[in-house]
């Protein structure tokens, strides 16, 4: 006799029959103007995964949804739990870079950060009107063409290395400033042992310049590199 299929009348919400055959095939061909994704804690310490998932889940949404290469914006993971003191890889980190990397690699995208609207305890931080506000000026800026709206705040495009300093540049750079008027916070530099150490940064105009720790030959360069991370340089 023919086995009884298996009961799916109370799934795992998880599952990938609940998650996309259950809530997501009955949609198609609806039609879309945007997506807002939201967003991958349970993803941590698998960053390289994600990448492709979600490259693999835009493309299928535009493929399956009516409405072309639709927008789909992205909220970074906010901060978590611990600050650490030294410096740590941190695998919260990882994730919201892979994020942000993402929003300005695939088509039609961008990425709200909210690595400063965080909760120690709560990895659903309240604070979801700044949320709004961020995504809000993604679409305002991209998709609706108001240029006359910041987009974002600085996202790094590149760094070079002179004479004991790093210069880093950034996208979204008009303003650059501190958000409590202090010192700069949150960089760190590591040699070719990919051992990190805090550095000093300051603001000199659109960039920052990174003073390498004596002794060091810069390889690389990372900000606000935590779980919980210090860090206040705006636009």
């Amino acid at each position: 006799t023919t086995p009884k299929p298996e009961n799916l009348g109370a799934p795992n919400a998880n599952s990938f029959a609940a998650c996309y055959n259950g809530m997501f095939m009955p949609i198609f061909p609806m039609g879309v103007k945007g997506a807002i994704w939201y967003q991958g804690c349970s993803n941590v310490g698998g960053e390289v995964l994600y990448d492709t998932l979600f490259r693999a889940m835009a493309a299928d949404w535009r493929a399956n949804l009516s409405g072309g290469s639709f927008p789909i914006y992205l909220v970074q993971l906010a901060a978590f739990v611990q600050t650490h003191p030294e410096p740590i890889d941190s695998a919260w980190a990882r994730m919201r870079w892979t994020m942000t990397r993402l929003g300005e690699e695939v088509e039609n995208s961008g990425t709200a950060v909210t690595i400063d609207i965080g909760n120690h305890t709560d990895i659903h931080p309240k604070d979801k009107k700044s949320v709004g506000e961020r995504l809000a000026r993604l679409a305002l800026n991209r998709t609706y063409g108001r240029k006359d709206v910041v987009e974002a705040g600085p996202i790094p495009t590149g760094a070079s290395s002179a004479d004991g300093r790093v210069m880093v540049a950034f996208k979204n750079a008009a303003g650059l400033r501190t958000r409590d008027g202090g010192a700069l916070e949150g960089f760190q530099i590591a040699g070719a042992d990919g051992a990190f150490a805090w550095a000093k940064a300051e603001i000199v105009g659109e960039t920052v310049v990174v003073t390498v720790p004596g002794g060091m030959a810069a390889k690389t360069v990372r900000h606000a590199w935590d779980d919980y991370p210090v860090c206040n340089l705006v636009n």
